[in-house]
């Protein structure tokens, strides 16, 4: 029967979990717990400055904002032409000493890939067609959409409107002064049904 990558992956953790478990590795496992190797994160972030400076980057404390941990990460920016040439956990931060995942090391590829936005794009044509757009720039875009939704609004009423998110950024109170301002009662997004509510749920109950 062929091993599947899924199958893989399971028996890696069954094996891992049972080496952590076993009698041999407990000494270990509990020296760790009381002494945790915790190297010097800002003799590290300075290391990592001086080599940037000799590479001719300047380094950019910022957070990654890939989803709601808002990590602390460095980005290395080429003196000369203003690129970023690459994202890296910043070890000087307490919550995550310079660890960052895949997703965040990955922002520079979503910061220079080619298919990005950068402008608002408008459709042409009908919904029955194959989809035409357009780029508009920022005001017209926003004054399309006020009109749109105060003609809806003036029309049939705040209750004809609903304004719905993604995942909040930290930008989601915003968003609801937004709905506040137009009167809108309908406002609601993904990540509190399915996402950030619960995990914060969980950790009140649990904790």
């Amino acid at each position: 029967m062929t091993s599947t990558p899924l199958d893989r992956r399971k028996r890696f953790a069954q094996e891992l979990l049972r080496d952590i478990s076993s009698p041999s590795a407990q000494p270990l496992v509990a020296l760790r717990r009381k002494n945790p190797v915790r190297p010097d994160g800002t003799a590290m972030l300075q290391t990592r400055l001086a080599i940037a400076d000799a590479a001719g980057q300047d380094v950019v404390p910022t957070c990654c904002f890939s989803c709601n941990m808002a990590c602390e990460v460095l980005a290395f920016r080429d003196r000369t032409t203003g690129v970023v040439v690459k994202i890296e956990g910043d070890p000087s931060s307490p919550a995550t000493k310079g660890v960052a995942c895949p997703k965040g090391l990955a922002a520079v590829d979503l910061l220079y890939n080619p298919a990005r936005l950068k402008k608002p794009l408008k459709r042409m044509n009908g919904k029955d067609e194959e989809p035409v757009w357009k780029e508009i720039s920022w005001d017209e875009a926003l004054d399309e959409i006020v009109s749109k939704v105060s003609q809806c609004r003036d029309t049939y009423g705040v209750q004809s409107l609903a304004f719905l998110e993604g995942t909040r950024r930290g930008w989601s109170r915003v968003y609801s002064r937004l709905t506040n301002a137009y009167g809108v009662p309908n406002h609601g997004a993904s990540g509190w049904a399915q996402c950030l509510w619960p995990r914060l749920v969980d950790c009140k109950v649990t904790f």
